[in-house]
């Protein structure tokens, strides 16, 4: 497990010491209790003793997330280590030099989101007056293998069509793995049922696919049963709820209620933030047995959840369905 405070690329002495401060939040740049009390032992006081020493900060990122976005946050991480020396000295420190080196010396997969990459590397020494080049990328201690399993995505999307007795509905939408982020799908299906309804609408839904190793897997995947939203009764898991609050949902459902071009609108579930993505993850992977999901299922399953007060016609009457995945790309 990695510890608030690790050793860094460079050797560390008592009058020219080096860590690296690891275990900041995801997408968070505060300082943590270790953290500051490493930095008040060995550069507060020797900045207030020798005023001329320079402090090299440079801010990391894991690869959670987009570039950009990596490379904004570790230099808000560095920036937070020099307030934090500034604060303690009661002056401005301008040989203290901040850069970010963002995801790119972070070892790890896309989804690898541990704490030592969400990290500020820390080295004071004399006589340099620019930050080195970049250390390579680490190489982190092996580990056994991991067996692939059956993956499970949740997501957002629309239903089409009504029912009155019996008709069908296309459903489409935006899938996402509660493993990794940039593990995504647009699935469309196609529904028929059976039982009374309210007619024709639109629905905004909630949508879970699990019981494969891989995507192709789940087209022509066939699932059924009573409408999924009424079983749940009142038990409606947090991650719906939490999936409600999703600024996409809210623009989905307005589009819907509209009557306006829901494909286009449909886009927008595609564009799920890494923030908004990694809050829903966890409480689906937290709300699987309410959810009554198996993610250990062998078999391609999809279920789909109507959003309570999303759509612009909510099918609340019991009724029989049956489905086939046509696309999951």
């Amino acid at each position: 497990m990695t510890k608030d405070v690790e050793s860094s690329y460079w050797p560390s002495t008592s009058d020219a010491p080096s860590a690296r401060l690891c275990n900041f939040g995801t997408g968070g740049s505060a300082l943590r209790p270790a953290h500051q009390a490493w930095l008040a032992q060995n550069i507060v006081p020797i900045l207030r003793e020798h005023g001329n020493c320079v402090v090299e900060i440079g801010g990391l990122a894991s690869r959670l997330g987009g570039s950009g976005l990596n490379d904004r946050l570790g230099q808000s991480r560095a920036d937070a280590v020099k307030d934090f020396l500034e604060q303690q000295l009661q002056m401005s420190l301008p040989q203290v030099l901040t850069a970010s080196y963002g995801e790119s010396v972070s070892g790890g997969g896309a989804s690898d989101n541990d704490g030592y990459y969400r990290a500020v590397l820390v080295k004071l020494h004399n006589g340099v007056v620019a930050l080195p080049d970049p250390p390579p990328a680490v190489k982190r201690p092996p580990t056994m293998p991991k067996v692939a399993g059956p993956k499970m995505y949740f997501g957002i999307g629309a239903k089409f069509g009504g029912i009155v007795l019996g008709g069908t509905q296309t459903l489409e939408g935006y899938v996402f793995s509660v493993d990794d982020y940039k593990d995504q799908a647009h699935v469309e299906a196609r529904i028929w049922t059976l039982g009374p309804g309210l007619g024709g609408g639109a629905n905004v839904v909630f949508i879970m696919a699990y019981g494969s190793t891989h995507k192709h897997k789940f087209v022509g995947a066939k699932f059924d049963g009573w409408d999924f939203a009424v079983s749940l009764g009142g038990r409606w898991g947090d991650a719906i709820k939490g999936a409600s609050k999703i600024p996409a949902v809210a623009k989905l459902a307005k589009v819907v209620k509209q009557g306006g071009k829901i494909e286009q609108a449909l886009k927008g579930a595609s564009k799920l933030s890494a923030s908004e993505w990694e809050k829903v993850a966890e409480l689906v992977k937290t709300s699987r047995e309410a959810l009554g999901v198996d993610p250990g299922s062998s078999k391609p399953q999809l279920n789909v959840l109507d959003i309570p007060l999303a759509g612009a016609a909510l099918e609340v009457s019991l009724y029989k369905w049956w489905g086939t995945v046509t696309t999951f790309n």
